[in-house]
């Protein structure tokens, strides 16, 4: 694929090195791995998990698409963090992980509730928050994207010699960039009628006047963002289902509900 999301190969590295030194190593497992200091509030974005329908034992065509991996919206509904948490009666909080609330896993065809997709935001999550970008920064800014090398599309850019930079998260990300509007058309788009984008979405993203950055990285199933105050508030007040972050926290393990469950 020659282009994704309408974005450009950024030919200087060097845009991204204010997030680098803001940074900290991955194995500090803080926020900080994930989204760059300096912000004046954080907040955590849960991606859904998914309600799935029974499927009917005779239906052995559903049967076969659902074992090579295949994701229907007619089968599924997504359902909150905090839902699940009621039904599993674990307490739903800022650093809660799905494993600590997470009902019995689902077979495959089984009625019940399935993990998040990683590092995968749903088609309302994009129009919700993209909105509320839009009206803050304005469609037309530039801003810089970062692109998880691991999808493993991107070696024309590898060969090419393209920008690729480390140091914000797992492994290397190559550097793109593309107006506000664009990346926000074009997100949407390949979200059509999809629950992945397979790599044709943003891991990180920052304007290029570094008001703001948004992380959905490789690992956790949800997604983080740093800016400021006012600009957090609108995210809190959406349909998003959002939770106050700190730098300091853990954003791999759920000290609360893990000792709920071992009492």
């Amino acid at each position: 694929m020659e282009n994704h999301l309408n974005c450009r190969p950024e030919p200087n590295g060097q845009r991204a090195h204010w997030v680098q030194e803001r940074i900290r190593p991955f194995t500090d497992r803080s926020l900080q791995t994930v989204v760059p200091s300096g912000f004046e509030r954080y907040v955590r974005i849960c991606q859904p998990a998914w309600l799935w329908q029974e499927v009917d034992p005779e239906d052995s065509e559903t049967f076969s698409k659902i074992a090579s991996g295949w994701y229907g919206h007619e089968n599924a509904t997504p359902i909150r963090w905090d839902d699940v948490a009621k039904e599993t009666e674990t307490i739903a909080h800022g650093r809660m992980q799905w494993y600590s609330i997470a009902p019995p896993k689902v077979e495959p065809g089984d009625a019940g509730v399935s993990y998040p997709i990683e590092y995968e935001i749903t088609q309302e999550m994009v129009e919700t928050l993209f909105s509320i970008l839009c009206e803050h920064s304005g469609e037309d800014q530039e801003c810089l994207c970062a692109f998880w090398q691991g999808y493993g599309i991107f070696d024309h850019l590898e060969r090419a010699g393209n920008t690729k930079i480390n140091g914000i998260g797992q492994q290397e990300y190559f550097l793109f960039n593309a107006s506000l509007g664009q990346i926000r058309a074009q997100w949407a788009s390949v979200l059509e009628g999809r629950f992945e984008t397979s790599g044709l979405a943003p891991n990180a993203l920052w304007p290029a006047t570094r008001d703001w950055y948004y992380s959905v990285p490789i690992g956790p199933v949800t997604s983080y963002f740093g800016g400021p105050a006012n600009l957090i508030e609108k995210l809190r007040a959406s349909t998003l289902e959002t939770y106050r972050a700190y730098l300091t926290d853990d954003i791999w393990n759920d000290d609360l509900n893990q000792s709920r469950n071992e009492s």
